[in-house]
């Protein structure tokens, strides 16, 4: 509040000795009490009162197979980054994630008929599924790239579009200019190339290299650094305002305080993909 910057910078004056009067003293007192500025204040510096959802429990539609952000564990717990992310702003806004397997394809439509509240699943921020759902601000950065068998001729993106590749169903990975096969999860696409089906992959950059390094070292390899500009956001309802919002403050706050650091740092994510995020959604380029 104006009031209130006013009266911080007021007290300062005065604890430099420069407050010139019993008038000063009796304003700072006066402004402090009217603005609340010791109560209310948010931490973080975003400027922003941090909302409640007063112990929502909010569903989240995921696509569970992608890891490091969202997968199960051998005990059947679906864990990752963006679980991590879900505790994280909670612990802000007062609300509880339950996580809820979903296909891929066909998922924001979901979201739009209300049978999640909430999309919580490495979802990149695009005009199509803009027009049926909202997006929060963006908390990461990611890209698309192509991987390859190990003995493959193809050394770049204009080789690839001359073959057949394979992408997840539904997705940014599914670009124009190329042959696509499509597959119900990235693994599979994997598993497709492995089987010859197709010739290379397409998926975005931090999956492709986790599945490629955990299930076909030596078989497999990404060619590339990625070559698209993509933004990761938490796609709610358009009728959610107060959840989006919401969401917002908590995700600018954790980028701020460095928590968005530390979760990248967990699950050993590339500090590239969490710098300088822009403050509005983003779509790609």
């Amino acid at each position: 509040m104006e009031i209130c910057c006013v009266s911080i910078r007021l007290m300062m004056n005065c604890m430099l000795g420069q407050c010139g009067s019993r008038f000063a003293v009796a304003l700072l007192v006066g402004s402090m009490t009217i603005a609340g500025c010791s109560a209310n204040a948010p931490e973080g510096s975003t400027g922003s009162q941090v909302p409640s959802l007063e112990g929502r429990t909010l569903v989240s539609g995921v696509d569970a197979t992608y890891p490091p952000f969202e997968y199960v564990d051998a005990s059947g717990k679906t864990i990752g980054f963006g679980v991590d992310l879900a505790d994280a702003i909670c612990e802000r806004i007062q609300c509880t994630v339950e996580f809820q397997t979903a296909e891929w394809d066909g998922i924001f439509d979901a979201l739009a008929a209300n049978e999640f509240d909430i999309v919580l699943s490495s979802a990149t921020i695009t005009s199509e599924r803009s027009q049926v759902v909202d997006f929060t601000r963006p908390y990461l950065r990611a890209g698309q790239v192509i991987t390859v068998r190990s003995d493959s001729t193809i050394t770049n993106i204009d080789d690839a579009k001359s073959e057949i590749v394979g992408a997840l169903e539904g997705s940014t990975s599914d670009l124009p200019g190329f042959d696509t096969k499509t597959y119900e999860t990235l693994a599979a696409a994997m598993q497709g190339l492995i089987n010859g089906e197709v010739a290379a992959t397409l998926g975005e950059a931090i999956p492709s290299l986790t599945l490629v390094s955990r299930d076909y070292p030596g078989e497999l390899k990404v060619l590339n650094q990625p070559f698209t500009t993509e933004y990761y956001g938490i796609a709610v309802p358009k009728s959610a305002v107060d959840v989006r919002e919401a969401f917002d403050i908590a995700i600018t706050q954790l980028d701020e305080d460095g928590t968005l650091e530390a979760l990248a740092t967990k699950w050993k994510i590339p500090g590239r993909a969490i710098d300088d995020l822009p403050d509005e959604p983003t779509f790609p380029r």
